[in-house]
C-alpha cells in the first residue's frame, strides 16, 4: 500500500510540475502560447519543479504517513507544500502571492476537513475549531506585522499565513510563522551587513514561509 502511495504521487508530482511551470508563465503576463510550448521554453524552471515536488512528494509519503493520516489527508498535505514552492518561485521575481494559489489551498483544505470529519465523527468539533481558529489567529498576527512593517509584510504573506493556519491548527502556524521570521531576519541582517539591501528594502517572504513549513513537517 505504501509502496502505491509513493507512485501515484510520484506522477502526481510530474503532473503537478507541468501545471505549475504553465501557471507561471500565464501569471507573469508572458506571450500566450500552447502547454507544450511553454514546458520547451521554460526547461529549467521545470526541471527545478520536477526535484523539488518528487521530493516533497516521497518526503511526505514518509513523513505524514509516520503520523497516521489517510491517504487523502496526506495528498492535502503534499498539494499544499507544492503551492507553497509555486509561491517561493513566484514571489522571489515578483513580490507577490497570487490569490489564486491560496484560494485553491483553501478550496483543498475545506475537503480535506470534510474527508477528516466523516473518517474522524468523534472529534468534529475539534477539527473544525482548531482550523478555523490557526486560520483567524495566522492571519490576524500578520496583518498586525503588515501595519507595523509599513509594507515590509504585504497582503499575499497575511492571506497565505492564514491558509497555513487553516491547514496546521493554532500551534503549527505559530511555529511556522516563528521559523519564517527567523530566517527572513537573518538574511535581512546578512543583506544589510553586505550593503546589498537599505533599510527600506523588502524582501520576498515566500521563500521563507516554504522553508519554515518545510522544516515544520519534517521535524514536527
Amino acid at each position: 500500500m505504501i509502496i502505491l502511495q509513493y507512485l501515484v504521487f510520484i506522477i502526481l508530482s510530474l503532473v503537478a510540475s507541468c501545471a505549475a511551470v504553465v501557471f507561471r508563465w500565464n501569471y507573469l503576463k508572458k506571450d500566450k502560447l500552447k502547454i507544450g510550448n511553454i514546458l520547451v521554453k521554460e526547461k529549467k524552471i521545470l526541471i527545478l519543479f520536477v526535484v523539488s515536488y518528487v521530493a516533497i512528494a516521497c518526503i511526505g509519503v514518509f513523513v505524514f504517513n509516520k503520523r497516521n493520516l489517510i491517504p487523502p489527508i496526506v495528498g492535502e498535505y503534499i498539494i499544499f507544500w507544492w503551492a507553497a514552492v509555486l509561491c517561493a518561485v513566484i514571489d522571489y521575481k515578483e513580490k507577490k502571492i497570487p490569490n489564486a494559489i491560496v484560494l485553491f489551498t483553501i478550496i483543498v483544505r475545506v475537503i480535506g476537513i470534510v474527508i477528516e470529519c466523516i473518517n474522524k465523527k468523534h472529534i468534529v468539533t475539534d477539527i473544525i475549531l482548531s482550523s478555523l481558529i490557526g486560520l483567524f489567529i495566522g492571519g490576524f498576527i500578520m496583518l498586525v506585522c503588515m501595519f507595523i512593517s509599513r509594507g515590509g509584510v504585504g497582503a499575499g504573506d497575511v492571506k497565505f499565513f492564514a491558509a497555513i493556519g487553516l491547514y496546521y491548527g493554532l500551534a503549527g502556524v505559530i511555529s511556522i510563522m516563528m521559523m519564517t521570521l527567523f530566517f527572513a531576519a537573518i538574511v535581512s541582517i546578512v543583506l544589510l551587513l553586505s550593503k546589498k539591501a537599505k533599510m527600506k528594502s523588502t524582501i520576498a517572504m515566500a521563500p521563507f514561509i516554504l522553508l519554515g513549513l518545510s522544516l515544520h513537517n519534517i521535524l514536527s
